[in-house]
């Protein structure tokens, strides 16, 4: 009999060893930290790691994995490659090649370099993007497809807020490209300028910041109440696409067409012709 015992005791602990490990991998299988500059599809051969020391290698980075570039490391997306990864910090340098593609489920964080000047596109599920380092929007594309997102204060070149709930700029927001926005916005403190079309599609923007639509392509003007100011120039039709209250001045130097919508202004007028 006690021979018999030793032997279950000898299973169970051999079964519970086996678990543990198994728990390990599937957690080691989660991250992946970058051990050099190279390609995110791996080129060199060995360049992520399961732990931040880079001990243990592993392959490409999966859709459930929380990716981490490491300072120090620069990794590049390849030209028309699409990848997914579930959250991204980037403490060293993140460069998009033309055509590449993120989509991050969860966040981006980190105090490292974010360069899209050859373009591609990052999409963000996550509750923010807010990384602290350079961002170098060049001709990227940047969406935010969540619920509540919290936007970093920068200068994008294209840039979507759709899905659901509401966008919050955590700094003041140029654009430069083309905006889209279905989504309710609100901006806070922080000013916003598009120098690119704008197509709205739902949602309001209120914000207490400086508002400045600025070029020669047309943009709607989105409905919401604006405590700051606001100002329509450069040749491009403007369109009101709802009510819309500015508390501010309110600075003219394009057409604006209102249809059937109501603008208020409760401060000071200026128009220039």
């Amino acid at each position: 009999m006690n021979i018999l015992f030793k032997k279950y005791l000898r299973g169970i602990v051999f079964l519970l060893l086996a678990l543990i490990t198994l728990i390990n991998a599937n957690s080691l299988s989660a991250q992946s930290f970058s051990k050099s500059d190279g390609n995110w599809d791996n080129a060199p051969t060995n360049l992520w790691a399961t732990t931040a020391p880079g001990l243990a290698t592993k392959t490409v980075p999966l859709a459930a994995d929380a990716v981490t570039i490491q300072a120090g490391n620069t990794i590049t997306v390849n030209p028309s490659t699409s990848y997914t990864c579930a959250s991204l910090t980037v403490t060293g340098n993140l460069v998009f090649s033309a055509g590449a593609q993120i989509t991050v489920t969860g966040a981006v964080t980190g105090v490292g370099n974010i360069d899209m000047s050859a373009g591609g596109t990052l999409i963000i599920g996550g509750a923010s993007f807010s990384t602290t380092g350079t961002f170098t929007a060049g001709t990227g594309t940047v969406i935010f497809n969540g619920g509540n997102q919290t936007v970093r204060g920068t200068t994008y070149n294209n840039l979507t807020f759709s899905n659901a709930n509401t966008k919050t700029l955590s700094g003041s927001i140029v654009v430069n490209g083309t905006f889209t926005s279905s989504q309710n916005i609100t901006g806070t403190t922080f000013d916003f300028t598009a120098n690119g079309s704008v197509v709205h599609t739902g949602g309001v923007f209120n914000t207490i910041g400086s508002v400045t639509y600025n070029s020669g392509l047309a943009q709607d003007i989105i409905p919401g109440t604006h405590s700051g100011s606001m100002t329509l120039s450069s040749a491009g039709a403007k369109t009101l696409r709802g009510a819309t209250t500015v508390a501010g001045a309110f600075n003219m130097s394009s057409s604006l067409s209102c249809g059937a919508n109501n603008m208020t202004l409760n401060g000071a007028v200026n128009y220039t012709s």
